[in-house]
């Protein structure tokens, strides 16, 4: 939640902040607007917890084969998660953006080593985290 978005909360509007310290978010405080003048809804703080993710990549493949994929899994954060990848995949492989599930069949002539892959997820409150970088060498058929 970037600093000073407005929200409406089905009653007054609120301005929101948050602190922010080593990629992790510690503090959340809301303070309402009614009547286009600030007030105090309450002292709202709470701690947020940070997305994190997890997931074992295949590292290899053959070209006009089906990837073995994997699947990874948000936690923490604000359900629901979204998935998408990170990097210059080999064409063909996909991840469901609900599910985390990455698959799909390699394309001829995409034999290459293709590196610095990731998934990433981010949560309803556009935290993010990536799994750890890795390589997909994928061989000739």
């Amino acid at each position: 939640m970037p600093i000073n978005d407005q929200y409406k909360f089905g009653g007054p509007s609120a301005l929101g902040d948050y602190a922010k310290a080593g990629g992790e978010v510690e503090e959340l405080s809301i303070t309402a607007i009614k009547n286009g003048k600030f007030g105090f809804w309450s002292d709202y703080a709470k701690k947020v917890p940070v997305v994190t993710i997890d997931g074992t990549p295949v590292e290899t493949g053959t070209e006009e084969e089906a990837y073995d994929g994997f699947i990874v899994s948000g936690a923490g954060g604000v359900a629901p998660y979204v998935y998408s990848l990170v990097g210059e995949w080999p064409e063909g492989i996909t991840v469901d953006a609900d599910s985390g599930e990455v698959s799909g069949t390699f394309a001829a002539d995409s034999a290459e080593t293709y590196a610095d892959l990731s998934v990433r997820v981010t949560d309803a409150w556009k935290q993010t985290a990536d799994l750890a970088s890795f390589d997909i060498v994928v061989g000739a058929a």
